[in-house]
């Protein structure tokens, strides 16, 4: 949703200048340029993720709103019926998106940024191609923002044998001449390879005996699911909604062979789509008489209650529901919400407006994306000030946070820099998301409990535990130190095989997520360091239950204190003797 104007400002920065351009203009109808402070130290961790009452969820509710700018009286799926009989749109599936050659078939790339994302939790993902990675809505280009899946769409967590996914992009010239178009991406992966193309997002328009459609505009296309064949978009302080069934091939790319209005300037660029998906219906947080009867008429405008800037979809509920969440800048003081919404409510050509099903109040700061398994909420926002060393700079990470109802939130890891939608997978246990920073973006997912099986190491003689002291870096020590319940003091035993196939571990910490190892030594005293974990030998030990020896596979050697006991030592590994300081009790 916010993004880094020209010349990679900082993030903070970059955020308040962002709402006075875009925010402000939404809520207030007026664009000013103003300077940009500071903004406060942010401290959100411990902070309550409350349950709201009854009384303040029936604040948040949809209203079912026409087609804007349709002739008065035309039937939408007539005029999209119409459209294909003439035979020069077709309807298509998704994957065969996912199959067109070049120009309009896409290839995307490896993961090919770092991503801050912490090893524990075993992510991987993919990039776009080299034009999607730098395009930009500042600069006469497409921003991304919305993101979803086929394990959204359908239980199987895929469609047609293929596990696609999907993200919105919209379109602007300049940093205050944006939300042009929209459009999505259908890819498919195969987890080495990543074909897609894009898609323009169109409203029906004409007559039934002269069909046409033409782009929607006034959007930023914050937030996308994918559910059966609908696709829900969201817009602010709208949910659009879209048919898959009725996903057009068009015969020509530049002209689309229907007549359409044209449009001004260098916008036109958005045309030349393979594809396009006509809208099927609307809901809004306002009635038409109060939008036409506004200040900002913006379909984008988010009122007090209903903001609709990140959406994904609860898959642990029979039916499923939306999820929705509001975005808002550094310097917010008042906690935000997280809106649960009944999908099956959600219908096409309804009078009923919809309310909430429930809602949250989280208290974090410009959360971007929103999702649950069930028992934990996800939230893609603001790391707090100086989390892990970050400095908030033009490159500084964003935060995946966790929590439960009526449960304090915490950081779950670090992510690429300004993520934005999450998406959980049932299916697979992975939490999906994807950043928008141009020539930084990636698409990635990891699995979130991965660490919910951590141990602490206490040493039986000098009764401290062994830690990583809050180090991030390779090759730096594993140390002692009084046990105190810290992050970098909690390691994850993962299961391998030693050189003869026998069980082993890799001791990962939770903090850095790097694998404790000799180094390579094998002599008698070496210091123990934290690597990136890359199954190499020196990073599998033994551990004997009975004697609570820790043994390298390397070098065979015992992990143990030495000479120096002290707190702060470095860990170090010797002949096994069967000394005290020699053995380390796993423990919670």
């Amino acid at each position: 949703m916010i993004l880094k104007l020209k010349g990679r400002i900082g993030r903070r920065v970059a955020a308040v200048l962002v709402a006075v351009s875009s925010l402000a203009a939404l809520t207030a109808g007026t664009q000013q340029a103003v300077a940009a402070p500071e903004p406060p130290p942010i401290h959100d961790s411990g902070k309550i993720f409350q349950v709201k009452t009854a009384q303040e969820v029936a604040k948040f509710k949809l209203y079912p709103r026409e087609m804007r700018d349709m002739d008065a009286g035309v039937n939408i799926r007539k005029l999209i019926e119409a459209a294909e009989a003439t035979g020069k749109v077709r309807p298509v599936s998704a994957l065969s998106v996912t199959q067109e050659p070049a120009p309009y078939g896409l290839t995307g790339r490896s993961l090919c940024h770092t991503t801050g994302i912490n090893g524990t939790f075993k992510y991987n993902g993919f990039c776009w191609n080299e034009d999607d990675d730098k395009t930009s809505a500042y600069k006469g280009g497409w921003h991304n923002q919305g993101f979803t899946a086929s394990h959204d769409a359908y239980e199987s967590g895929t469609v047609d044998g293929s596990r696609l996914y999907m993200a919105t992009w919209y379109y602007g010239l300049s940093g205050a001449d944006r939300n042009k178009l929209a459009r999505i991406s259908i890819l498919k992966s195969t987890g080495t390879s990543w074909q897609y193309g894009h898609v323009m997002l169109v409203r029906p328009t004409g007559t039934l005996e002269k069909p046409s459609y033409a782009p929607v505009t006034d959007v930023h296309a914050d937030g996308m699911v994918w559910y059966g064949n609908r696709l829900f978009v969201a817009n602010g302080g709208e949910l659009q909604v879209y048919d898959l069934n009725h996903l057009w091939r068009v015969n020509s790319p530049q002209d689309n062979n229907l007549d359409r209005p044209g449009l001004e300037g260098n916008v036109s660029r958005g045309y030349g789509h393979q594809w396009v998906l006509p809208m099927v219906d609307r809901y809004s947080n306002r009635l038409k008489k109060d939008q036409d009867e506004a200040s900002n008429k913006s379909n984008m405008f988010c009122s007090t209650d209903t903001c609709l800037s990140a959406l994904s979809l609860d898959r642990s509920v029979n039916p499923p529901q939306l999820l929705s969440s509001r975005w808002g800048d550094s310097f917010r003081t008042d906690p935000l919400e997280v809106v649960r919404w009944p999908l099956n409510k959600i219908t096409e050509d309804s009078t009923a407006t919809v309310y909430a099903d429930a809602a949250y109040t989280a208290p974090l700061h410009q959360i971007q994306g929103v999702a649950t398994d069930g028992e934990y909420y996800y939230m893609a926002a603001q790391c707090d000030t100086g989390y892990m060393g970050d400095p908030q700079t033009a490159d500084g990470y964003s935060c995946i946070w966790q929590a439960k109802p009526n449960g304090p939130v915490s950081i779950l890891t670090r992510a690429p820099s300004l993520t934005q939608n999450l998406s959980y997978s049932r299916g697979s246990g992975r939490l999906w998301g994807m950043n928008e920073v141009e020539q930084h973006r990636v698409v990635f997912s990891l699995r979130p409990r991965e660490a919910d099986n951590y141990q602490y190491l206490h040493n039986d003689f000098s009764r401290m535990c062994a830690g990583a002291g809050s180090k991030l870096e390779n090759s730096t020590p594993v140390i002692q130190w009084d046990c105190n319940n810290a992050q970098d003091e909690r390691w994850l035993f993962e299961d391998t095989k030693d050189n003869n196939g026998n069980p082993a571990y890799f001791i990962r910490n939770i903090y850095s997520g790097k694998c404790m190892g000799t180094g390579n030594s094998l002599a008698n005293g070496a210091g123990m360091i934290q690597y990136t974990c890359n199954g190499a030998v020196d990073e599998k030990w033994w551990y004997n239950e009975a004697t609570h020896e820790l043994r390298n596979v390397y070098s065979g050697k015992c992990l143990g204190l030495g000479a120096d006991q002290k707190k702060g030592t470095q860990l170090i590994q010797w002949t096994c003797n069967g000394a005290n300081d020699e053995r380390w009790t796993k423990s919670r």
